[in-house]
């Protein structure tokens, strides 16, 4: 009875949990948020950044090189693609939109 009732209540919060910015494959590839084989995605390990799926041994997908992602400074700034900052940026965290990079604790420069 307990084995049924702790799965019932695992299912329940994974329903409520929104859903990851990168998912990795079992290919170990790394689905962005927003590209085109995210939502075909259905087995993964989910993670909060591109940057953190490919640390874990995760490869980037062939679109991901294509979609501009936000980045996240070391100092807390979420920049945005064609920002004053983004080229010079060397050390970040990259997320699939701003929305996600402020959550995450981030600040518009």
């Amino acid at each position: 009875m307990n084995i049924i009732s702790a799965a019932l209540v695992a299912t329940i919060v994974l329903a409520a949990a929104p859903p990851p910015v990168v998912k990795k494959s079992e290919a170990n590839i790394c689905h962005v948020k927003g590209t085109a084989a995210y939502d075909r995605t259905t087995k993964f390990e989910p993670y909060s950044s591109l940057q953190a799926c490919v640390k874990s041994g995760g490869r980037r997908a062939g679109d991901v090189a294509a979609t501009k992602l936000i980045r996240k400074s070391q100092n807390g700034y979420c920049h945005a693609p064609g920002g004053r900052n983004y080229g010079q940026l060397k050390n970040y965290t990259t997320y699939s939109t701003l929305e996600a990079c402020l959550k995450s604790g981030g600040k518009k420069p």
